[in-house]
């Protein structure tokens, strides 16, 4: 979006959908995502939350729910496989429609029913049973398309009413499926088709003339390289990490009045933990005010001595990470301390294989 010319976009993207997303919190170089929110003429988004980013959004479409509608979940590995039913407990409160719902009726009024159809179809499997696909220019209810992907999973006699009378599809998993979850194919150790991937994408890339992607990843064996905050300005003498406490779900469930409760009555929840040796070689006391900085970005936060991590670590809770105005997290004694502004956002720092971005960051302590 910054650099549409790189990345070879001929077309200025002009509108953006947040669907039950929030990017400037969980992507990293925060400042450089709100740079791409600003491009956008149009945000709207789908959720029953306003978030940081959903205050960006020109109109918000509310979700039922999870109390107010119906869903198959999976009942996942390792013990158990199959689906349960999802139902709701009280009709919606207010003026809200399921997600499924509202994109269906965009999709309609925006001329891609069709796409979206085709896309419910893939995703949900039911292209292998193409008696229970959906019509590609006909729009679906929510409870309709459970009701069809039920029955693509388990047969004409477990739709949704049969879910709602029985509430699961679900049994143990044969040893086969645990211990065996490839059938009799062998797992390689050596990726040839990582390899293959490379090879082929290279040629691609070649041919678009695109020669500045990395290749050196793509190999039979995987190896380990040096990730480039090593060499970073030694004026950064400490490394940041972020983790997650057992009390929240990634910092979604902070603005939970209880467990917002536990986190605050938590040490590790209270604030960024540092060293308690490092610290007092700064100067540095406990419950000071301190600025955080990177390369990349800045935040501030409550010092919180410890001697429980590496002298050279500081540690940030996801549990002080937020930041949006809400009357819970207000009342919050640490917020803001939003550790992902401290994050690289580009190529450099990205995985060419798998995606994923450097998720530590060099850093310097300065007390307020």
């Amino acid at each position: 979006i910054l650099n549409p010319e790189k990345f070879g976009l001929n077309y200025k993207p002009e509108a953006l959908m947040l669907y039950h997303a929030n990017p400037l919190w969980h992507m990293p170089e925060t400042d450089k995502f709100i740079e791409v929110f600003k491009k956008f003429d149009f945000i709207f988004a789908i959720d029953i939350v306003i978030n940081e980013s959903v205050e960006w959004a020109d109109i918000v479409l509310p979700d039922h729910t999870y109390l107010e509608s119906y869903n198959l979940n999976c009942l996942e590995a390792p013990v158990v496989t199959g689906h349960c039913i999802r139902q709701p407990i009280v009709n919606p409160i207010y003026n809200t429609k399921d997600s499924v719902d509202i994109i269906t009726e965009l999709s309609y009024r925006l001329g891609f029913l069709d796409k979206w159809n085709e896309y419910l179809n893939f995703v949900l499997g039911m292209i292998n049973k193409p008696e229970y696909m959906l019509e590609q220019n006909k729009k679906h209810s929510s409870d309709e398309i459970i009701d069809r992907w039920a029955k693509s999973e388990y047969g004409d006699d477990c739709g949704i009413e049969w879910f709602k009378e029985n509430g699961h599809k679900v049994r143990r998993r044969t040893k086969e499926e645990t211990y065996q979850a490839y059938g009799n194919l062998r797992i390689p150790f050596c990726m040839e088709f990582v390899k293959r991937t490379g090879e082929d994408l290279k040629k691609k890339m070649d041919e678009a003339g695109i020669g500045w992607w990395d290749f050196s990843n793509y190999t039979l064996f995987p190896y380990w390289k040096p990730s480039p905050i090593h060499t970073e300005n030694e004026e950064y003498e400490l490394y940041a990490i972020c983790f997650k406490t057992a009390v929240q779900t990634f910092a979604d469930t902070v603005v939970v009045p209880f467990l917002n409760e536990v986190s605050e009555k938590t040490p590790t929840d209270s604030g960024v933990l540092i060293y308690k040796k490092t610290a007092e070689n700064i100067g540095i006391k406990n419950n000071d005010l301190i600025l955080i900085k990177s390369n990349f970005g800045e935040i501030k936060g409550v010092a919180k001595l410890t001697e429980c991590i590496h002298p050279k670590v500081i540690g940030i809770s996801n549990a002080v990470t937020r930041w949006i105005n809400h009357p819970i997290i207000n009342k919050k004694k640490v917020k803001g301390t939003h550790f992902n502004r401290l994050l690289n956002a580009s190529l450099d720092y990205t995985c060419k294989v798998s995606g994923g971005f450097e998720t530590a960051a060099r850093v310097k302590i300065i007390k307020l």
